[in-house]
């Protein structure tokens, strides 16, 4: 057998206000309280009697001003986190973005140079440098010997 009870917090401690066997009776009433004392705290409570003679206790429905309140700050409180969190996401977003970008030319630059130093045209070039660098040497080598 079930019995639902109408609890109301006063100071520190939950007094019964009123009780029913009918839960849509008791869920009326609390409503009614919720509306018209609008009391801190308020709960409805299930308590079902065994017959060993232990009963069982579970909350059904927490109302209140307060408890309204709590969860108006409660949300309130997910929703700028929330936030927050989609800001931050977005900016981390925006950086890996940018320095992929910047990687990306980077690796274009460093790949224009490699192909541009590896080019035939570019290594003959080197080459022939190289050689006349080589053949000017030799000549200032034989030619500074006879001088001195």
């Amino acid at each position: 057998m079930s019995i639902y009870e109408i609890q109301v917090k006063s100071g520190e401690r939950w007094t019964v206000e009123d009780a029913s066997e009918e839960y849509d009776v008791a869920f009326e009433r609390v409503l009614r309280m919720e509306r018209v004392e609008q009391p801190g705290e308020l709960r409805l409570r299930r308590v079902d009697q065994i017959r060993t003679g232990i009963s069982r206790e579970r909350t059904v429905y927490e109302g209140g001003s307060r408890i309204r309140q709590e969860r108006r700050a409660r949300y309130a409180l997910e929703e700028r986190n929330a936030l927050k969190q989609r800001i931050q996401d977005r900016q981390s977003h925006k950086r890996m973005t940018e320095t992929a970008k910047v990687e990306a030319e980077i690796e274009a630059k460093r790949q224009t140079r490699l192909q541009a130093q590896t080019h035939p045209v570019y290594m003959t070039l080197m080459s022939g440098f190289i050689l006349l660098l080589g053949l000017g040497a030799m000549y200032f080598v034989q030619h500074s010997l006879f001088v001195s």
